[in-house]
């Protein structure tokens, strides 16, 4: 069990009650708790956060600890499909050290808790779990490779005075099989990422406004559960409303804020609407910014070498060495 708490008084009559009802040690400080490393650096204001021994294992079990290292955790523009060929009984033989949905659902779990770059790798790869062709295999060959060069990145939490902030972004009709959109969102505290998502809409959008428009509502939901979890741990309101959720469509930031459903919005499901009212009472506001600056874009499609690893430092992971792999 983790615990934490800012008063130290409460923290030790909490342990002892539950000693009272269950047998427990206590270990100290965190360490390591569910895979993950956790490094406390109070003079510095740090706290990091790595899984390379959960990634190392990973690698280990799919004969992957000697690949060379790729730049990128898919291949630059590639768009996986169903069309790819399932597997003939020869070609299953090749890739039975790499079980496909185990290794899928082992790195969703890193993924959630310190590696959001993999995020649209391993959310594009899940569609396929239940037949993965020869493509899939590959792409998954890939990503393991590009692990293999950023096992030891480490999620890095550090303290400023920046408060909560979001980015949303959508991919307009990706998905080649159903023409659904790509959507994802990331926030950040203190300067840090803290909540990231990618994920294939549920609804086929029409535009690429609409496809934004659908984007920031799924953000704003993520912002409701973040502002009453962090107003539930004491933080200053201050920091949380409102709430500045960046976006890279104009069209979709009109929506927004127009009171009036015109042409263009009627068919939209009134769920997603909702955003209006976050909007208009300054619960989040959403300002405009550039595209090349749109850091939730490394969680909607597989960008070119350059593009991600601007990106990616944004992300907030860090290497020891602060080099990067190269492929």
């Amino acid at each position: 069990m983790l615990l934490a708490s800012n008063c130290q008084g409460f923290f030790d009559g909490f342990k002892l009650e539950m000693s009272k009802c269950f047998e427990m040690k206590d270990l100290g400080e965190a360490w390591h708790f569910l895979g993950m490393h956790i490094t406390c650096d109070r003079s510095k204001k740090l706290l990091i956060i790595n899984q390379s021994s959960f990634l190392e294992q990973i690698l280990s079990e799919t004969q992957m600890s000697d690949c060379r290292p790729v730049s990128t955790p898919m291949v630059p523009n590639i768009s996986l499909t169903k069309a790819s060929a399932p597997l003939t009984p020869t070609k299953v033989q090749q890739f039975v050290h790499m079980p496909y949905t185990r290794v899928v659902g082992e790195l969703n779990f890193a993924m959630r808790i310190s590696c959001p770059d993999i995020a649209y790798a391993v959310s594009t790869m899940s569609k396929f779990l239940s037949n993965p062709g020869i493509e899939h295999y590959h792409q998954l060959h890939h990503l393991l490779c590009y692990l293999r060069g950023t096992t030891h990145h480490s999620l890095t939490f550090s303290l400023s005075d920046q408060g909560l902030v979001g980015y949303s972004d959508s991919d307009f009709t990706s998905d080649k099989d159903d023409s659904h959109s790509i959507g994802g969102y990331v926030y950040y505290l203190f300067g840090s990422p803290i909540s990231w998502h990618s994920q294939k809409q549920t609804v086929i959008a029409t535009s690429s406004t609409e496809a934004e428009y659908i984007s920031l509502s799924n953000a704003a939901r993520e912002q409701i559960h973040l502002s009453q979890l962090l107003c539930d741990f004491g933080l200053d309101m201050a920091l949380i409303t409102p709430t500045t959720l960046y976006g890279d469509n104009n069209g979709s930031r009109t929506l927004t804020k127009n009171p009036q459903f015109h042409n263009r919005a009627k068919h939209i499901c009134v769920c997603y609407h909702f955003i209006h009212n976050l909007v208009s009472n300054r619960t989040i506001i959403i300002p405009y910014v550039p595209t090349h600056n749109m850091i939730a874009d490394i969680f909607m499609k597989s960008l070119p070498r350059k593009l991600f690893r601007n990106h990616h430092h944004s992300l907030a992971l860090r290497s020891p060495s602060n080099k990067e792999s190269a492929e």
